[in-house]
């Protein structure tokens, strides 16, 4: 984070870090900054207090995160499974798809 003072001094400030790779970025809005990385946390920063807090931490990396859906962020890393959580509570996902245990659901019912 880079801010300018009044008189033109350029300072920054690191706000927050992965353990190894930050993956991705997603602005959930124009405050609040989400990232996720390789050491599987979802990472929220408020731009407006400069701070950060994990509000997810998965077993696996993370590698993607997206924020454009109101209340909701879907989550996708190393693993079958996409993660959609809610922002107003973040611990565990709303809804969990997985498209390898639906196939094994969907050949069940063929038989």
């Amino acid at each position: 984070h880079y801010s300018l003072s009044p008189g033109g001094k350029v300072t920054e400030k690191e706000l927050t870090k992965h353990v190894g790779a930050c993956r991705k970025v997603s602005v959930y809005n124009r405050n609040v900054v989400l990232s996720v990385g390789e050491d599987g946390f979802v990472i929220q920063t408020d731009m407006r207090s400069q701070t950060s807090t994990t509000i997810v931490e998965s077993e696996s990396a993370l590698y993607a995160i997206d924020s454009d859906y109101d209340n909701y962020f879907i989550l996708c890393g190393v693993s079958y499974s996409t993660w959609l959580h809610d922002m107003r509570m973040p611990g565990s996902p709303a809804l969990t798809y997985n498209p390898i245990l639906e196939d094994e659901d969907s050949d069940d019912e063929g038989e």
